[in-house]
């Protein structure tokens, strides 16, 4: 009787240690199956696909593709949350610039979570140049930021607010809900910049007849400039005459003219404002609205003149007479007086003296 209860309660383990083995095997081949959402890059044998209609779409690389200039490092679009490995402390991409949080009232003020914060590796991290530190909570969300502005889902962008015509739009950019915050009141005050296209393949989608074409910047060259250097952007959608040039957020040029595939513009000297070098994004602005991919232009700043005042050191004789020998001793002279003239009062005519 010992005997069958055993083989019976051995039979019963058995049958659900496999009930729960195929729970759990069929747990993860329901995960293996389900398919990543659109705008999602997902990765085969080392071969990367982008997903689009329910379809991964990948293209073998052309003679052209090949002959093209290797580009800057890819970094963490605008509006991600990134940490380095070893600190705590909290940034921002906006405007491919990564800005720190001064605090955590800061953050947390402007509806960001921690959850959504990725830890970057020691090289990613380092690749993001940083930017100016976010202090207060007392402003518009910066660039890359999805915002909710009473139920309109907006993205922040160095023209203003963009807008998504649906959630396949939404989706197409590889975007997730869990990341929008509260839009404020310097978010409203933005100015709207049209609605955002969906992305297809990568690329941004042919428009239908009615439907509004947004510039796309594809290059600028050359990637590294000074200050009054020309530039060259290639894109798409730009207009005849009316394209105006945005460095972050410098105005870089307005009305520019264009073949409709080619702007050129001057870096002005306000580029990197106080900075000696800066890491600008570039955008193109139409009648249409923004283009939304921005390419970056390494900038380095123009020095300021320096101006030298003349400084006195000594007089000698500290008194005297009409006709007597004076001697100054210092460094540099007035701006617009000759070297060996000297001015006593604004009121008196220059005086000459040995050097």
């Amino acid at each position: 009787m010992k005997k069958n209860w055993r083989i019976g309660a051995i039979t019963l383990i058995g049958i659900i240690a496999l009930g729960i083995g195929m729970m759990v095997i069929y747990w993860n081949v329901h995960q293996a199956v389900a398919a990543s959402s659109d705008g999602y890059l997902v990765v085969d044998h080392g071969v990367v696909y982008f997903v689009s209609g329910s379809q991964r779409q990948v293209s073998a690389a052309t003679a052209g593709d090949l002959a093209l200039a290797v580009g800057p490092v890819m970094i963490f679009r605008d509006g991600t949350l990134v940490k380095g490995p070893d600190s705590a402390l909290v940034y921002l991409v906006a405007n491919g610039q990564k800005r720190g949080f001064v605090s955590a009232e800061a953050f947390w003020g402007l509806g960001y979570s921690f959850s959504n914060v990725v830890t970057a590796n020691t090289e990613t991290f380092a690749d993001l140049p940083t930017g100016d530190p976010i202090v207060s909570s007392a402003m518009a969300h910066p660039a890359g930021t999805l915002v909710n502005t009473n139920g309109t889902v907006s993205l922040i962008t160095a023209a203003g607010r963009q807008g998504f015509s649906s959630a396949d739009v939404f989706y197409s950019y590889g975007y997730d809900f869990k990341k929008v915050v509260s839009g404020n009141s310097f978010d409203s005050a933005l100015p709207s910049a049209g609605l955002m296209l969906a992305r297809v393949s990568s690329k941004t989608a042919a428009a239908a007849p009615n439907q509004t074409v947004l510039p796309a910047v594809t290059s600028v060259s050359p990637a590294q400039v000074s200050v009054g250097d020309q530039v060259t952007i290639i894109g798409t959608g730009f207009s005849s005459g009316s394209n105006t040039v945005q460095l972050g957020t410098v105005i870089a040029g307005s009305s520019l003219p264009s073949n409709g595939t080619a702007i050129v513009f001057t870096v002005p000297e306000s580029a990197c404002g106080a900075n000696l070098n800066c890491y600008l994004a570039v955008y193109v602005i139409t009648t249409n609205g923004a283009s939304q991919q921005a390419k970056y232009l390494d900038v380095k700043g123009k020095v300021a003149a320096v101006k030298i005042l003349p400084v006195i050191s000594s007089i000698i004789p500290t008194s005297g007479k009409a006709g007597d020998l004076i001697t100054l001793r210092g460094t540099a002279s007035p701006r617009g007086v000759p070297r060996g003239w000297i001015i006593i009062s604004p009121q008196s005519r220059p005086q000459q003296f040995r050097k």
